[in-house]
């Protein structure tokens, strides 16, 4: 099953300060995760370095900000 599933086993950050419910981060996640891709969200709304820093306690393959 993994040639239904390219992205099994990759890490996707989905960091920033976003509305999860828009519909466009709704649709990315969505075929990020049918793709295999697992989704750690990052949505913070501190200010600053704040935000970068919890960034850097995921483990991450790939980041969209």
């Amino acid at each position: 099953m993994l040639q239904d599933q390219p992205l099994h086993g990759l890490t996707v950050c989905y960091f920033g300060h976003y509305d999860p419910d828009y519909p466009r981060h709704r649709v990315l996640k969505k075929a990020l995760r049918r793709a295999g891709a697992e989704i750690v969200e990052v949505n913070d709304h501190s200010l600053g370095l704040i935000r970068w820093l919890k960034l850097f306690t995921n483990h991450c393959d790939a980041l969209l900000i």
